[in-house]
């Protein structure tokens, strides 16, 4: 309600002065406490920040179900690679490029707690499905851009053994390409994919860490932006 000017008695004039001074302060002291409720009240459950400034405050556990939720539809999206495993296998990539872009386009803390659903419900279990963590697996060398590496300190040589999914020779190889099995052509513009090794999927029962592999890439290589991974082809490599 709009506070009525009060009237002074001796001159009998209005107070606008003071009521002109009231309402901006009053609409002011709204604002800062909307902003205060914006970075320090909790969201309620089931919310899911849009955009990055949403995930100051955000506790992804008060989404979990949420979170599943768009967890198993990034499942239903991906490939399975390891399927290509057998050489009469031939796999339609476009459920990864649209995935690709609906992750690139979520807030890094939706990413992350998508990302971290997917692997503890297909890749770091005590039986990985591997046909889930393969599709993972890809989605990775999609949304980043990473290039070869001869980094061999301690770091690196764990994130190497800690996937069943690599090159079987990457642990010892002298330049370790991260992007394996994808293969950008010089434009950029046109992705090929290599088939699954097969037996190498299985080796030490170790599963694969997505999110701590997320982690990696976003360190030490640039990530696509949705334009970028729209613009794509991606295909099989011959």
């Amino acid at each position: 309600m709009i506070p009525m000017p009060k009237i002074n008695s001796r001159r009998g004039k209005s107070s606008w002065t003071e009521t002109a001074w009231f309402l901006p302060t009053r609409c002011f002291g709204i604002a800062l406490l909307a902003m205060a409720c914006l970075h320090c009240c909790p969201h309620p459950p089931g919310f899911i920040p849009r955009i990055n400034p949403e995930c100051g405050n955000w506790d992804w556990t008060t989404s979990r179900n949420e979170i599943r939720g768009l967890a198993n539809d990034l499942a239903d999206q991906l490939p399975d690679w390891e399927s290509t495993g057998d050489p009469s296998v031939t796999i339609n990539y476009k459920g990864l490029k649209a995935a690709a872009i609906k992750m690139a386009r979520a807030p890094e803390c939706v990413r992350r707690a998508i990302i971290g659903s997917y692997c503890r419900a297909h890749c770091k279990t005590n039986h990985p499905d591997f046909s889930k963590a393969s599709g993972m697996f890809l989605l990775m060398r999609v949304l980043f851009i990473p290039h070869p590496t001869s980094d061999r300190g301690e770091k690196h040589d764990s994130w190497v053994r800690r996937s069943d999914l690599h090159s079987p020779d990457s642990a010892m190889a002298t330049e370790f390409d991260p992007a394996w099995p994808v293969h950008a052509d010089p434009s950029g513009r046109v992705l090929e994919i290599d088939r699954c090794l097969g037996s190498s999927s299985h080796g030490s029962g170790i599963g694969y860490d997505a999110l701590d592999e997320y982690d990696y890439f976003a360190k030490r290589f640039r990530r696509r932006t949705p334009a970028e991974i729209e613009a794509l082809e991606i295909r099989g490599r011959p």
